[in-house]
């Protein structure tokens, strides 16, 4: 009988640990769906609601009317969608699709967003905004398709982000004061705190909840009209830039103990670079050779999922970062940008 040798047990041994890691890997990969929605152009230039499963896209309308899907969440066998989509008039309809079927959350005689969505329960909670007989854009939160109005409708606001905890219903945005700024706003169950004393221009995009502490992740303009990426801890303000370029943090997220933001500064070359800050720490994600952004993140195990933008030349290319590692969504020939990611 022929007798392996050293080298030869040990080529098997490499190879034999490769085919495991190899299998593990594809296993773990079969068991986690990665759902992103965005927009994506077709050759006429106009927008379609988009949403890509494992890269795969689906779309949420025919194209006919413009349309984007602003974000994604999953509830057990249920894929929830929220956006927009314009109807015969032109007019921007607030939208809610649920495995693919939509649902409109406005009546479509005036315009309205919708802007995300949280299923807590039975219950699903859509946030945005809708304008009033006077062309006043009003916060609204939709609740199982019943609007409620968080502002009164004098001054332009919108809300931009809900989360439920504890049977709270916080939402984030802003609104217009008297002077014409725009306060970086939370609303818990309806009631509104001011986050920004209204002396620059501040809005906060997204809210996250974790062991009773409120984070609000936006931006505040400072003295010299730059736009400062801000971070608020149950109100108080985090600076993340240091104001001498415009930044922006479109999303916040706590795992364990460490607080993710996400978003986009500009560079002394103006242009924007893709960046994640943790625990307050800045990290770039592109090169600062061509525009590019990070609009929203998802943690799942120990694997970090960003999606964003980044431009090739001209056109803006739907991108997703697992771990760091970019992959584009559209090719390139036609606009497209992934808005929001879950992770099951």
């Amino acid at each position: 009988m022929k007798m392996f040798s050293k080298r030869s047990i040990l080529s098997i041994t490499i190879l034999l640990v490769s085919l495991t890691i190899i299998f593990s890997s594809c296993r773990n990969h079969s068991n986690v769906d990665v759902y992103v929605v965005g927009y994506n152009t077709n050759a006429s230039g106009i927008p379609i609601a988009t949403l890509w499963k494992n890269g795969v896209l689906q779309q949420l309308n025919d194209g006919t009317y413009r349309a984007m899907a602003t974000y994604v969440f999953i509830s057990g066998i249920n894929v929830y969608v929220c956006g927009n989509e314009s109807n015969t008039s032109g007019i921007w309809v607030s939208t809610l699709w649920k495995n693919g079927v939509p649902q409109r959350l406005s009546d479509g005689t005036h315009r309205a967003h919708a802007t995300s969505v949280y299923v807590s329960g039975r219950d699903v909670y859509v946030t945005g905004w809708e304008l009033n007989s006077s062309g006043i854009s009003v916060a609204t939160i939709w609740k199982d398709g019943i609007a409620q109005r968080l502002s009164d409708g004098t001054n332009n606001s919108l809300a931009s982000s809900v989360y439920v905890s504890n049977k709270d219903i916080y939402v984030s945005g802003r609104e217009v004061n008297a002077s014409g700024k725009s306060v970086a706003t939370i609303w818990k169950n309806g009631a509104a705190q001011k986050l920004s004393d209204g002396t620059g221009h501040a809005e906060a995009p997204s809210i996250f909840v974790s062991s009773n502490d409120v984070y609000t992740a936006g931006y505040e303009n400072n003295k010299s009209n730059i736009m400062v990426a801000m971070l608020w801890k149950n109100g108080t303000a985090q600076k993340l830039s240091d104001g001498t370029h415009n930044a922006y943090a479109c999303s916040v997220y706590m795992v364990g103990n460490d607080l993710y933001a996400t978003g986009w500064e500009y560079n002394k070359s103006n242009v924007q670079v893709a960046t994640i800050w943790k625990n307050g720490v800045a990290e770039r994600l592109s090169d600062g050779t061509r525009d590019a952004g990070i609009n929203q993140m998802y943690v799942s195990g120990s694997d970090i999922y960003l999606v964003g933008y980044e431009y090739n030349i001209s056109i803006p290319i739907a991108k997703i970062w697992k771990n760091e590692v970019a992959q584009n969504l559209s090719d390139g020939f036609y606009e497209a940008e992934a808005i929001s990611v879950f992770v099951k």
